[in-house]
């Protein structure tokens, strides 16, 4: 996860300010992160590939970019206004995220188990597994986003949805499931940054490594189930 946040956050500073230019930096948009363009190396290290859709401008005071296309399913719902900026590829970002911790967690079986959720929990005629609805406001004349109530459920009930998961591990899962949270924020403005997204996972596997390297080693505690505690080691020794 950490290299995933730390690869959209250079996309979107891919020309930083220097010190002979601190005045000047480029912006960048994917415009289409989803699954199929997350490459997985020999290495198990995962990559955001495809920039088909892209687009790349000098900081000119304003960070909106028209988006040509993507995917539906993991469009942010700003998609809809035309209002589209560099916190549109953390909203799709998030949607992986919530996809990798249901897979830790629950197995592919989950992920195709959230998949239909999503799609159940729209109001639309037309079905689609996007994170977002469109409802209608007070007045009956316009529309307003909300991040689907399918998606809130499911996102808290992650963590516990596990009985394998270790009480240490507990915690940590829970501080991913905020993550999560804070990148899928339908108001742009209170939806967390690339560099927001990358810090807060980066602080908190730093805490985490200093925790584990105080701790003696010890075999995974086995259940009379036979099987062994599964969650946040998974989810933290997996090179993302």
């Amino acid at each position: 996860m950490l290299g995933l946040a730390k690869a959209l956050n250079r996309i979107t500073y891919y020309d930083a300010p220097t010190d002979e230019n601190p005045e000047h930096f480029d912006l960048g948009y994917h415009f289409d992160i989803k699954p199929a363009n997350i490459l997985v190396t020999e290495a198990n290290v995962f990559q955001i590939a495809d920039f088909g859709q892209a687009k790349f401008k000098a900081h000119d005071g304003n960070s909106k970019a028209t988006n040509n296309g993507g995917t539906e399913d993991y469009a942010a719902p700003e998609f809809e206004t035309g209002q589209e900026g560099s916190k549109y590829d953390v909203w799709s970002l998030g949607c992986i995220f919530a996809e990798i911790l249901t897979f830790v967690l629950k197995s592919y079986d989950g992920v195709t188990e959230f998949e239909a959720q999503r799609a159940l929990g729209s109001d639309r005629r037309r079905k689609t597994k996007r994170y977002y609805d469109e409802i209608p406001n007070p007045d009956r004349q316009s529309l307003k986003r909300i991040l689907k109530p399918a998606v809130a459920t499911w996102l808290e009930g992650l963590p516990g949805s596990n009985p394998d998961v270790s009480n240490e591990d507990l915690d940590f899962l829970k501080r991913i499931q905020d993550i999560i949270r804070n990148m899928l924020v339908v108001d742009i403005d209170t939806r967390w940054t690339s560099t927001e997204v990358y810090q807060k996972l980066e602080s908190l596997l730093d805490k985490v490594s200093a925790l584990d390297s105080n701790m003696q080693m010890s075999p995974p505690a086995q259940h009379s189930t036979g099987t062994i505690e599964v969650g946040g080691e998974d989810l933290r020794n997996t090179r993302y």
